[in-house]
């Protein structure tokens, strides 16, 4: 919810978190994409458009 209020409007994170973005609310997680990764090369390709390490 921070990162909203930050206007931050893409938040990448561990899919091990993503269970807990599920608990929360829907109307606070309005206008907030979320990316979930497992590895780095993931990371990277969503943060950079990089293919593969």
């Amino acid at each position: 919810m921070a990162a909203k209020r930050a206007g931050i409007k893409e938040i990448m994170m561990c899919s091990d978190n993503q269970r807990h973005v599920e608990q929360v609310p829907t109307e606070y997680l309005k206008g907030v994409k979320f990316i979930y990764v497992d590895t780095m090369s993931e990371v990277l390709h969503n943060a950079l458009g990089l293919k593969s390490l």
